[in-house]
């Protein structure tokens, strides 16, 4: 009875951990982003929103290592990083039966500590139309935890009553 119970319970769990159609995984995203570089150009003076800016081309090749993400099928928007750190990275990443594709990247940089005489904040802004999606390894979900821990608790159950068993036959 003990038995049927537990197994009914473990492919109740099993059922459990299967029936999403979501995945947690660690993503990475490379590709080359194109845009401007703009710098506020301060004079020998105080630097204030009025002052003229120089603006240039930017082209930047990027490769990051996205946080965990819930990847559903279809489109899933994200965002990423901070503006000022590594930058804010937002876009869309396409899932169709596993097939992993980007598009609609927006990256943008702020840099406030490039202050010397003449120069103040540099800001970059740039985008990319599509992007390479690579997936580094699934995050187990919680389910899947649960079924592994009940897993390992039937097997040192299983060993010790077999080592008792041994014993008492002895």
């Amino acid at each position: 009875m003990r038995k049927s119970v537990a197994i009914m319970a473990a492919a109740g769990l099993l059922g459990l951990a299967g029936s999403g159609n979501a995945a947690v995984v660690q993503l990475n995203i490379s590709g080359t982003a194109v845009g401007t570089q703009t710098t506020l150009v301060c004079g020998l003076g105080p630097c204030s929103a009025p002052s003229p800016t120089l603006s240039q081309s930017y082209a930047t090749n990027f490769n990051q290592s996205l946080l965990p993400f819930d990847l559903r099928e279809g489109d899933n928007a994200f965002t990423h990083g901070a503006l000022s750190g590594i930058g804010f990275y937002s876009g869309i990443i396409n899932n169709t039966n596993g097939v992993l594709t980007g598009r609609d990247l927006y990256y943008s940089y702020e840099n406030p500590g490039v202050r010397t005489i003449t120069v103040g904040s540099s800001y970059i802004n740039a985008s990319a139309r599509t992007f390479a999606v690579n997936a580094i390894a699934p995050v187990p979900e919680p389910a899947t935890w649960a079924l592994m821990l009940i897993g390992f608790g039937a097997i040192g159950t299983a060993m010790r009553r077999a080592h008792r068993r041994t014993l008492q036959a002895a």
